[in-house]
């Protein structure tokens, strides 16, 4: 047997190092042990078989909420190599329960990931996803979960995971389902039945995007001639336009339209992060049915199979991309997906079984293995990256299950229809450690696929249990993303194999070169990934586009520093007085003026789209979740009132956010810089766009691409990082850092531990304080460059602050600014001219808060 490469010797979310070590992993001719290293330990031998039982702790206060446990972080594999001469591009993908998703959306009325009710309602959408192949029967009312007074029904909770995606000239943002189990990308287009956006239970509305060939100019409609056009026959006479008509195994499912092709805007997954639009060719949805209209694919779906109407094909046979992808999936529930990755020579390959009328990711097993017990088996089954759970029909499901309930040591829980799972284990209230087998399953060609993810640990009265997170289906094999989880899968459609390889997703080294000259400077905007209630429409309609941010690395679109002294020579001063008038009442208005900007220009460019309120029909950016708590809007209206009175029409909002913001700095001690002058306000604000700003939970990788896509460099995120010497946050932002961290510490072990327990005596698990929290640093009035000092002390409230010593570059960089705070006012000034230079809106508003 192959071991894994690179593949920590640690299965699961509970998995601990501070077990017994026993065991080893073979990564390039070295072997990795857990963390209690020890010379006692014997080296394993390269063909040897996982056989020691995994052992779990559960810490005491980890098991009073079990269900916000994060994983173990996984040893990071290889440089993912591109050998074809091709690099990869693509963008994050993101599980419905993913962080940003749940804050976005308002999903708490769902059922609390990790709670029995969660793992019931996965298992009901994989059955309604897949129709009567899971089982014999399959029930098509909606479940329903009672919480309080209240009960939230999900008639379906869609497909699993969702993408970002940006088309179109100007670009859209579409939400968009994934799914490896069909072909067709397809959109809501110019809709007679689609959904038009979702209504979430506070009754708060947000629309989504609808293409149209009449709003992008580089649309165009498919002809009956293409090769890529299925339904010749149906074509008419009078238009020579390719219909199509896809139907979905789900319960009188379907889409209708015709094909169009215009431009899909990727990002290069280089360090450079370039930008390639790609000619593709997909559906214009004009009718939905079934569950599409009940939230499955809210807004369009990503078909990733292998036929050559696919979006991987497509990109292949243009030659953007060799003709394959891969999907990490990481277990916080966001994860990558990479066009033209064909994985590594180390990885674990297994043949795709063809079939000429329906091809799909279909591999055979030869061997299934429990606690090393091997047993012979010769079964087909499918990858699927859209199921939640593996499901497997007899003798497969016999063999595996039995297997480990033979070698479970626990005793096995009574049989519980409310409970997906048919093999389950009982976990005393009182229980801190327990052990269960491992799985293996070797691959038709001998290749083993370690399975990270075989079990669930379920939150049940008295206590917990464990359960084999494999359910028996009915005529069909599916291997689910929870066996999925912890690995880059590669489905290569040029060698014909599946790939496998040990990754967390978003670790630096995963990254291809691709030199990439992009026609046009796009980017693609970011979306809302889900949907609750969706609005359904009988009417043709588009609504507005979400532009992204043009990206520029030096001030220009006609930014310059004199624009206004013809015009308005007094606007600079007016608003320094409107900024240091506010402050003498309010220390707290710099920071929030700062804070505001950065939030401003980072989704639309530096437009005031923050600035604009809610209306009945539309939630606007400033109340999305991340910017609930900016304050201070009255700061820029009141200059804006002072600036119509002495040049009325002239001076628009977004150049007021932006001088503002330089002198709220300069208020407050810090450096002063010359802003350049010109920009235009925005016409659209949505809540669901807050989903483009970092998270305060970001790794490094993930804030390196946020601001690499709006031309912004290493330097540049580790100076305007800075900014966090400012100000307040709440408990909320940081509260998963100090308390059930993952199943080993319940205190992120990067932050310093008198550190974390003053702030866990502000920030109890039960928090009864309203808005409780802590200033960003002691000096939380004075920009200083106290802030990197507290980094390198291991002494910051976000875990995005944290990573900067993760990377060389960055590490460098904040110990050149924690001693000296000139580099960092220098650098700040630099890069805050740099990033008020992102493009954004169209006109100069009267008033701030509305259009004209």
């Amino acid at each position: 047997m192959k071991l894994p490469a690179c593949l920590l010797c640690m299965p699961r979310f509970f998995a601990t190092a501070r077990t017994t070590v026993s065991y080893a992993c073979r990564c390039q001719n070295q072997y990795l042990l857990t963390q209690e290293q020890s010379s006692q330990v014997p080296r394993l031998k390269p063909d040897t078989i996982f056989t020691r039982p995994t052992t779990l702790r559960l810490r005491s206060s980890l098991k009073k909420k079990i269900s916000d446990r994060r994983p173990a972080s996984l040893v990071p594999g290889d440089y993912v190599k591109s050998c074809d001469g091709f690099g990869t591009f693509g963008f994050d993908i993101h599980h419905r329960y993913s962080d940003p998703v749940k804050g976005i959306l308002d999903l708490d009325g769902l059922p609390e990931k990790g709670s029995l009710e969660y793992y019931t309602a996965m298992a009901h959408r994989d059955r309604l996803i897949h129709g009567r192949r899971l089982a014999d029967t399959v029930d098509p009312k909606p479940l329903a979960f009672a919480y309080g007074n209240e009960t939230f029904r999900i008639p379906s909770l869609g497909y699993l995971h969702y993408a970002n995606v940006s088309l179109g000239t100007p670009s859209l943002w579409f939400l968009v389902a994934l799914d490896t189990g069909s072909d067709l990308f397809w959109l809501p287009c110019d809709c007679i039945s689609c959904v038009k956006g979702f209504v979430t239970r506070s009754g708060r509305e947000t629309d989504f995007n609808i293409y149209s060939l009449n709003t992008s100019s580089t649309g165009m409609k498919v002809p009956c001639n293409s090769t890529l056009c299925d339904h010749r026959k149906q074509c008419s006479e009078s238009h020579n336009t390719c219909p199509y008509h896809v139907r979905y195994l789900s319960n009188d499912t379907s889409t209708t339209g015709f094909l169009v092709e215009d431009v899909l805007h990727l990002i290069t997954d280089d360090s450079r992060s370039k930008v390639i639009d790609a000619r593709v060719t997909f559906g214009c949805g004009r009718v939905q049915t079934g569950s599409l209209l009940d939230g499955a694919a809210p807004n369009g779906l990503f078909g990733l199979g292998m036929e050559n109407i696919s979006v991987p094909s497509i990109l292949a046979s243009a030659g953007h991309a060799a003709n394959s992808f891969s999907m990490c999936f990481g277990p916080d529930g966001i994860g990558r997906i990479s066009f033209g990755d064909r994985g590594t020579s180390d990885q674990g390959e297994t043949p795709f079984n063809l079939n000429s009328l329906r091809p799909t990711y279909n591999i055979s097993m030869t061997q299934i293995i429990v606690e090393g017990n091997v047993t012979d088996v010769n079964f087909n089954a499918i990858f699927d990256s859209g199921t939640s759970f593996t499901y497997l029909n007899d003798p497969a499901y016999t063999i595996i299950s039995e297997r480990f309930n033979s070698k479970a040591l626990e005793k096995r829980h009574p049989s519980d229809s409310k409970i997906p799972f048919e093999y389950c284990y009982d976990l005393s209230a009182n229980q801190t450690s327990f052990e269960y087998p491992t799985v293996n399953l070797t691959m038709k060609g001998g290749d083993q696929f370690y399975v990270i993810d075989p079990i669930v640990i379920v939150p049940v009265k008295g206590g917990y249990l464990y359960c084999l997170a494999v359910v028996k289906s009915g005529d069909i094999n599916i291997i689910g993303q929870n066996f999925m989880t912890g690995y880059r899968i590669v489905f290569d459609n040029e060698k014909m194999v599946l790939g496998w390889k040990a990754s967390d997703c978003y670790d630096a080294k995963d990254a291809n070169t691709l030199p990439i000259n992009p026609t046009k400077s796009h980017s693609p905007a970011a979306a809302p990934t889900t949907t609750v209630e969706p609005k359904v429409t009988s009417r043709p309609g588009n609504v507005s586009p979400a532009r992204s941010p043009s990206m520029i690395s030096t001030p220009g679109n006609s930014l310059s520093l004199n624009y206004y002294d013809q015009t308005c020579p007094n606007a600079e001063s007016i608003i320094t007085n409107a900024v240091n008038e506010a402050t003498k009442t309010d220390k707290t208005v710099p920071a929030a003026l700062l804070r505001m900007h950065f939030h401003d220009c980072f989704i639309r460019g530096c437009d005031a789209s923050v600035l604009l309120n809610s209306n009945g029909n539309n939630s606007a950016e400033k109340d999305g979740p991340p910017n609930i708590s900016l304050h201070a809007f009255y700061v820029i209206d009141n200059a804006k009132k002072q600036l119509e009175a002495s040049c009325p029409g002239i001076v628009s909002c977004a150049d007021i956010l932006a001088l503002a913001a330089r002198d709220a700095v300069v208020i407050t001690g810090g450096p002063t810089w010359d802003v350049p002058k010109g920009r235009k306000d925005g016409r659209t604000s949505k809540a669901s766009d807050s989903l483009q700003l970092p998270f305060p939970t970001f790794n490094f990788s993930q804030l390196q691409q946020s601001f690499s896509q709006r031309g912004l460099s290493i330097k540049d995120l580790v100076a305007l990082s800075g900014g966090h010497t400012l100000g307040f946050s709440h408990c909320s932002s940081f509260q998963s850092r100090i308390h059930f961290f993952n199943s080993t510490n319940d205190i992120d072990p990067s932050i310093h531990p008198s550190f974390a327990a003053s702030l866990r005596n502000i920030c109890p698990v039960h928090n009864k304080v309203k808005n409780a929290g802590v200033t960003m640093d002691p000096s939380a009035t004075t920009f200083d460059n106290t802030y990197y000092k507290l980094i390198l002390q291991k002494k910051v409230l976000f875990s995005s602050d944290q990573a900067l010593l993760t990377v060389t570059r960055s590490k460098e960089l904040v110990s050149r600014f924690a001693a000296s705070k000139e580099a960092f006012w220098q650098a700040f000034a630099k890069s805050m001219i740099k990033m008020s230079s992102i493009a954004g809106g169209q006109e100069v508003r009267k008033n701030c808060r509305v259009v004209n």
